[in-house]
C-alpha cells in the first residue's frame, strides 16, 4: 500500500471517529437537558407542595396556640396564658408569605401586625389576666379573620360571649362544642353561644 493511500485511509477513520463523537456528544447533551427539565419539573412540584405544607402547619400551630391560650384563660391562668402568648408572637413569624395567594396576602398584612401585638401584651402581663383577656378578644378577632382566608384540618367553633366588656360582647374560636368562656373564666364557664361551626377551606 502506497503512503497516499494510508493517509487518506487514515483520514477517512478520523472523519468518521469525529463524527461519531460528535454525535453521541449531541445526544449526551439532549438527555442531559431532558434530565435537567425532568429535574426542574421535580424541584417546582416540590416546592409547591413544601410551601403549600407550609402555609397549612403555619396555620395550624397557630391555631393550637391560640386553643392553649384560650384554655388557659378559661382556667383562669395568667402565667399559662401569657407563656402561650410568646408562643402565638414566634408561629407568627413562621408563615411563608412567598406562598401566599393575593388575597391572603392581604389579610395577612392587614392582620398580623395588630395579632402580633395582642399576643405581645398578652406574654407580657402575666399577672393581669384581665388586660389579657382585652387582648384576647381582639386577637381572637383577628384570628377568625385569619380563618375565613386560610381556613384550617381542624373543627372549629366560633363562639360568642353577650356579657363581656359591659354587654358589648366578644367572639372567641374553641375546638368544643360545650362553652368554656374564657372571658368570665371559672365565674360563668357557660356563658355564651355558638355563632358559626367549621372554618374549613
Amino acid at each position: 500500500m502506497n503512503k497516499s493511500l494510508i493517509i487518506a485511509v487514515i483520514f477517512a477513520f478520523g472523519t468518521i471517529a469525529c463524527q461519531s463523537k460528535e454525535t453521541k456528544e449531541a445526544e449526551s447533551n439532549e438527555q442531559h437537558h431532558d434530565a435537567s427539565a425532568t429535574n426542574s419539573e421535580t424541584m417546582d412540584v416540590e416546592a409547591e407542595t413544601k410551601a403549600g405544607n407550609t402555609k397549612e402547619d403555619a396555620m395550624n400551630n397557630l391555631i393550637t396556640e391560640y386553643l392553649n391560650l384560650k384554655n388557659a384563660l378559661t382556667a383562669d391562668n395568667a402565667k399559662d396564658a401569657a407563656r402561650f402568648g410568646e408562643k402565638i408572637v414566634s408561629e407568627i413569624s413562621k408563615f411563608d408569605v412567598d406562598s401566599f395567594t393575593s388575597e391572603q396576602k392581604m389579610i395577612y398584612d392587614e392582620v398580623m401586625d395588630d395579632a402580633l401585638e395582642q399576643a405581645e401584651h398578652i406574654a407580657d402581663n402575666a399577672n393581669n389576666i384581665a388586660h389579657q383577656r382585652e387582648h384576647f378578644a381582639m386577637l381572637s378577632r383577628d384570628v377568625d379573620d385569619l380563618l375565613g382566608v386560610f381556613g384550617t384540618s381542624k373543627v372549629l367553633y366560633q363562639d360568642f360571649c353577650p356579657m363581656y366588656e359591659n354587654g358589648k360582647g366578644a367572639v372567641w374560636i374553641s375546638e368544643y362544642k360545650e362553652i368554656k368562656n374564657p372571658y368570665l373564666g371559672t365565674k360563668m364557664l357557660t356563658c355564651g353561644s355558638i355563632k358559626k361551626r367549621n372554618f374549613k377551606c
